[in-house]
């Protein structure tokens, strides 16, 4: 975002999480910046030297939430296509 970043402004309300491995998850959360609500879908790790949010991840405007569903629900189902024809 030009003009400054929203890292570290505010944590927001996580949503949800899902376990990549033993030392990462992928943490969904609600953020408001300037009065406009956000998305982030972000790397979080935990390790011996560094414990929170990476680089590694998407914060989108609240409004483009309805569209990336979509997308995802079709990536879903084209994976579980494949999968049944293996």
């Amino acid at each position: 975002m030009r003009g400054g970043s929203m890292e570290g402004k505010d944590e927001g309300e996580l949503i949800g999480s899902v376990e990549k491995n033993e030392t990462t998850t992928i943490q969904v959360r609600r953020l408001e910046y300037k009065g406009e609500n956000y998305i982030d879908i972000r790397e979080f790790v935990s390790s011996e030297t560094y414990e929170g949010p990476t680089k590694k991840g998407i914060r989108l405007h609240e409004g483009l939430l309805g569209d990336l569903a979509g997308i995802l629900g079709r990536a879903a189902e084209s994976s579980s296509s494949e999968k049944a024809a293996s």
